[in-house]
């Protein structure tokens, strides 16, 4: 395969555009355009422009370098773009500007998938699921997930869960293994800290990684909580969620995170956990590229409990990809998602470290990856992304105050709640998202 990485030039004007140049930039794009009704065609070659996500580069370009031998004729132009920065603006410009064949829309929930859908922007898979046979390939909950009014939207890749992650050698060397008890992760905690060393550091990029650790410890406390809430008739005002919130005020007193947790940038975070100066980094599966490039066999992740409760994984889908309704060559770019559904970029996906979406090589995952659950069944639902941009905002804002003490866990969850509310009667959440489970 011939295949280019572009830096995306045309981003980084695109990106510094005020709200409103964006805005007029998108309508001179023209609006929203109709979903396609044309039949999955099978091809081997064409040209597929490729918008990734610039988390993943590494990945990618794996993947890349594995196509140019078993994909000669189809040619890939990637393009990484941050989508931390710019969100559904980015996807919506970069759809009506005609400049992508195959987008990575992050996931098939409620903050990605269903604007770009409102907007009719997307081509439905559903010709190609039966052409390729995806549904034998796929993650069951990850297809149920990407559907709406009928139709399947989005092919996922990955599967991610936010957790901490850890040198192996820190922990043994200390005699420790990975907490099972909320007493068992103080002591775990307090024996990781002292001079020079941080427990737990965390940063931000737009969205802020504490509350990865607030959805850990909820999962810790009552998983399937999670899943009443966005699928349900939970609420965040339930015990769970702010007894969560009370344990991460818990670990803040005790001086066991990052004192830096609200302003150093998830970058700073992971270069003081690298630089083996934090034992513990809350960030997720998608770190587990970078971590096997530069640590070898010595790390590895767990998520910890939460007061009360047994250390139970949060999983969600990620890099879902979808075809823009305008792709110029649809059958190209399913052909070359394709071979991250059936092929070797499955393998090259997860040689790299990925807890990937397919079972195409089920089996020969590495050791960190190989006892990740994939399903809910023995897990809970992964929060991000499941939120739209009210109830979102409100989760993240407001948590200095349960630093400082200006605001109780209780109103802390009861603002996110009202936001929900709002989301909710807005038309943010689909009215009958019972039925994604």
């Amino acid at each position: 395969m011939d295949v280019t990485r572009r830096v995306a030039l045309k981003w980084a004007g695109g990106l510094a555009l005020s709200a409103g140049a964006l805005s007029s930039l998108i309508e001179a794009c023209g609006g929203g355009t109709s979903t396609s009704t044309s039949s999955a065609k099978k091809v081997t070659s064409g040209t597929v422009r490729w918008r990734t996500d610039v988390s993943y580069v590494i990945s990618d370009q794996k993947v890349l370098d594995a196509g140019k031998v078993d994909l000669p004729k189809l040619v890939v132009e990637s393009s990484p773009v941050d989508y931390t920065a710019a969100g559904f603006t980015a996807m919506r410009l970069s759809i009506q500007s005609r400049l992508t064949d195959l987008l990575v829309a992050k996931s098939p929930k409620f903050l990605f998938l269903d604007p770009l859908l409102k907007s009719k922007l997307l081509r439905p898979l559903d010709d190609y699921y039966e052409a390729y046979n995806w549904k034998h390939y796929l993650n069951q909950p990850s297809t149920k997930h990407a559907t709406r009014d009928g139709h399947i939207w989005m092919a996922t890749t990955y599967l991610e869960l936010p957790g901490l992650t850890y040198r192996k050698s820190t922990l043994s060397k200390l005699g420790l293994q990975p907490p099972q008890t909320w007493a068992d992760f103080l002591m775990t905690l307090q024996e990781l800290k002292g001079p020079g060393q941080i427990p737990i550091t965390v940063g931000t990029r737009g969205f802020s990684f504490l509350m990865l650790l607030h959805n850990q410890l909820w999962s810790g406390i009552d998983p399937k909580s999670i899943e009443q809430v966005i699928f349900g008739s939970g609420k965040w005002t339930d015990p769970a969620p702010v007894a969560a919130a009370g344990a991460m005020v818990e670990l803040w007193d005790k001086g066991y995170i990052d004192k830096d947790a609200l302003s150093i940038q998830l970058g700073d975070a992971a270069e003081r956990f690298l630089a083996g100066k934090a034992a513990l980094n809350v960030t997720g599966s998608w770190f587990y590229a970078t971590m096997k490039k530069q640590l070898g066999d010595d790390w590895d992740m767990l998520t910890p409990p939460g007061p009360g409760g047994k250390p139970t994984w949060s999983v969600g889908e990620d890099q879902g990809m979808v075809i823009p309704a305008n792709a110029k060559d649809a059958d190209a770019a399913a052909a070359w998602l394709n071979y991250m559904v059936t092929g070797n970029g499955v393998k090259a996906l997860q040689d790299a470290g990925n807890l990937v979406a397919s079972n195409a090589f089920s089996g020969q995952a590495i050791p960190q990856v190989a006892h990740l659950p994939t399903t809910t069944s023995t897990s809970s639902v992964y929060l991000f992304g499941w939120l739209p941009t009210a109830t979102e905002d409100a989760w993240q804002q407001g948590v200095s105050s349960l630093f400082d003490k200006t605001q109780t866990p209780a109103q802390w969850c009861a603002q996110v709640q009202k936001a929900w509310e709002k989301d909710i009667a807005n038309g943010n959440v689909p009215s009958n998202r019972g039925q994604l489970l």
